[in-house]
């Protein structure tokens, strides 16, 4: 990171990979913009296991889309066509977010040493991703 926080005022939070997940997992693209622009790595680690800030965009969006689709989920409290609205206006955000962090060099984190892909992960309900669908979760 080094030392970009010495420019900053006192009160000014610290430039930060924390700070920079925290905007991507909140969808905030103005801030993620921001530290950007003022040097946070993309691709620094945000944890032990080396995942980045890729990673953790797209664990959230993947929970976006599973809650849109689950039957108990709460955006099921909305008719179809809102749902259906919803759901594009996340997807839209979710896209400029992605490509904001591409073009930035964003990467995955990847390891041959993980055991499980994250669609085989099992989720609370013990289904993988791929299998956490909403016929399954009728049925």
């Amino acid at each position: 990171m080094g030392n970009c926080e010495v420019c900053l005022p006192p009160e000014e939070p610290a430039l930060s990979t924390a700070r920079l997940e925290d905007a991507v997992r909140s969808g905030d693209v103005a801030e993620v913009k921001d530290l950007l622009s003022r040097g946070v790595c993309v691709n620094s680690p945000i944890d032990d296991e080396g995942h980045t800030v890729l990673d953790a965009f797209l664990v959230e969006h993947a929970s976006l889309l599973q809650g849109a689709l689950s039957p108990k989920g709460f955006d099921r409290r909305c008719d179809a066509d809102e749902l259906t609205s919803q759901v594009e206006r996340q997807q839209v955000a979710a896209q400029q977010m992605f490509k904001l962090l591409r073009r930035h060099g964003a990467t995955v984190s990847y390891s041959s040493d993980i055991p499980v892909r994250p669609s085989e992960a099992p989720n609370e309900t013990g289904l993988s991703a791929s299998q956490h669908t909403w016929k399954s979760l009728r049925s």
